[in-house]
């Protein structure tokens, strides 16, 4: 579902998963729920207790993207849903790699800034509102995905930090 994210996009992943669906898989741009929605992050955490779902952080109009996603899922050597992680598995390839195009360690920074930014806004939700447990977990995965992407930066070339870079 393009758009998986918003209003109308939770909605419709919700119906699919009420409907006996398998997984779902989600893209937006921002890879998550609008600030404040949280009807709708309620919405998802219950959908989620039926179903697997995935949200991939892309451009619904980007055509190359959908179609590695749509590749990505279709492929014969797919893990079962419960052992799916589209995040592992991409960088998996990155990391068995003699070494990266350019363009490919951009990628991996703007994924890490998008990370960052994610952890900031968790570690906001512990610090201000008394964050959950589950929070606090989420905060940790996402720093070792930091963690391992800084290693691959290292390993390929590309600067960890933008100080390096200057």
């Amino acid at each position: 579902i393009t758009g998986g994210l918003g209003g109308l996009g939770v909605l419709a992943t919700y119906e699919i998963a009420a409907a006996g669906a398998p997984y779902v898989v989600t893209t937006s741009r921002s890879g998550r729920v609008a600030a404040g929605q949280r009807e709708l992050v309620q919405l998802q955490e219950h959908m989620r207790q039926t179903t697997e779902q995935y949200n991939v952080r892309a451009d619904g109009g980007d055509m190359a993207a959908l179609n590695d996603i749509f590749q990505w899922i279709q492929r014969p050597d797919a893990p079962a849903s419960e052992d799916l992680d589209i995040f592992n598995v991409c960088l998996a390839g990155l990391a068995q790699a003699s070494s990266l195009e350019p363009e490919d360690v951009d990628k991996l920074k703007g994924i890490k800034a998008h990370i960052e930014e994610t952890c900031a806004m968790l570690q906001h939700e512990i610090d201000e509102k008394r964050g959950t447990s589950r929070e606090e977990w989420l905060l940790r995965e996402m720093n070792k995905r930091i963690g391992y992407i800084n290693g691959l930066l290292d390993k390929h070339g590309g600067a960890r930090t933008a100080a390096a870079e200057a």
